[in-house]
């Protein structure tokens, strides 16, 4: 008897369930209720305009030009993505301290040297194929000097010509003043010209600038203090294009 009564209560409250769905609550008229629909639209507006606002802040970042913002989702950059990396790169590195700017230009100066030294080693010593062919000379020390570029990019030195480009370009979007700029240009010039000058010293003292490197060394020292600064300055352009 009595898990009939708990029964027909379990199927009274049922019932009484599903008729409250279909009936309006005492405390909603059925003008609150037709009010729904626009609720749920504004609603949907509101969250439509806050995923709007959080895609304009999501592509303000992508182009922004602090170092700490910027976020790249491909591996292959679009030209003005290129300009941001470019531009923030130089505020990178005018931003470092004097000695470390200083050291990865010493690096990179010798890096510079390591690449100079292979070319006038492989070009100067091509011998008699070098001279019935004298393209052939040039076109072993371009294909080999590059090679100071890989060292530089994949140990993080510095070069004045990298950054005369990069820090100009961080000073015109305002990351870096004009003390930043002038240090930054003055200590990695110094520190190029210490590398490259350690490395011709190292060179000299191993007998390694002899023979057909010698020679070609030689040749290039002679042809390139033997133009006029102007045509030295085209050519500065021309190489650093």
């Amino acid at each position: 008897m009595v898990s009939i009564r708990r029964e027909q209560l379990a199927l009274l409250v049922c019932l009484l369930s599903v008729a409250a769905a279909f009936t309006t609550p005492s405390g909603l008229t059925t003008a609150t209720r037709s009010s729904f629909p626009s609720i749920r639209l504004q609603q949907s507006k509101e969250t439509d305009a806050e995923v709007s606002s959080d895609e304009n802040k999501a592509e303000h970042q992508f182009y922004s030009l602090d170092i700490s913002k910027t976020i790249y989702t491909s591996s292959i950059k679009s030209p003005k993505d290129t300009y941001i990396a470019f531009a923030e790169k130089g505020a990178a590195n005018a931003k470092m301290a004097k000695r470390k700017i200083f050291h990865q230009s010493v690096l990179g100066g010798c890096y510079v040297g390591f690449g100079g030294l292979l070319s006038l080693s492989v070009a100067g010593n091509i011998g008699g194929i070098g001279a019935a062919n004298p393209g052939l000379v040039k076109m072993a020390f371009a294909a080999l000097f590059p090679v100071n570029l890989l060292l530089i990019l994949t140990t993080g030195g510095q070069l004045f010509t990298g950054n005369s480009a990069t820090v100009a370009a961080a000073r015109y979007e305002d990351l870096v003043d004009n003390r930043e700029l002038i240090r930054s240009w003055v200590v990695s010039l110094t520190g190029n010209v210490v590398g490259c000058a350690l490395m011709a010293l190292a060179a000299s003292y191993a007998g390694i600038l002899t023979g057909g490197t010698s020679a070609l060394c030689t040749k290039m020292a002679i042809g390139k203090v033997g133009a006029t600064a102007m045509q030295n300055f085209v050519k500065a352009i021309m190489c650093n294009w």
